[in-house]
C-alpha cells in the first residue's frame, strides 16, 4: 500500500526534532521560528505533491483508458463484447 504523508503528520513527526532545536536560539525569537520551520515544511511538502503530478497528456491518456474501459464493460453487460 502507498500512504502519503500530509503536511500536518510531518510537522507533528518533526515537532521533537523541531523543539530541540529551537533551544538554540534566543527564547524570544523561537516562536517566530517555529512558525517559520512549519511554513517551510508545508511549502516543501507542496512543492513535492506538484512535482509528482502527471502531466497534462498523461491525464488525457488516463481519461481515454478509463472510457475505453467503460465502454468494454458496457458492451459485456448488454452481452454484446
Amino acid at each position: 500500500m502507498d500512504y502519503k504523508l500530509n503536511s500536518l503528520e510531518v510537522i507533528e513527526l518533526m515537532q521533537p526534532k523541531i523543539k530541540k532545536l529551537l533551544h538554540q536560539t534566543a527564547a524570544n525569537n523561537r516562536e517566530d521560528l517555529e512558525q517559520e520551520l512549519n511554513l517551510v515544511i508545508i511549502e516543501t511538502m507542496e512543492k513535492i505533491k506538484f512535482n509528482n503530478m502527471p502531466s497534462f497528456s498523461d491525464l488525457v491518456k488516463l481519461d481515454e483508458n478509463n472510457i475505453i474501459q467503460s465502454n468494454k464493460n458496457l458492451l459485456k453487460l448488454k452481452g454484446i463484447g
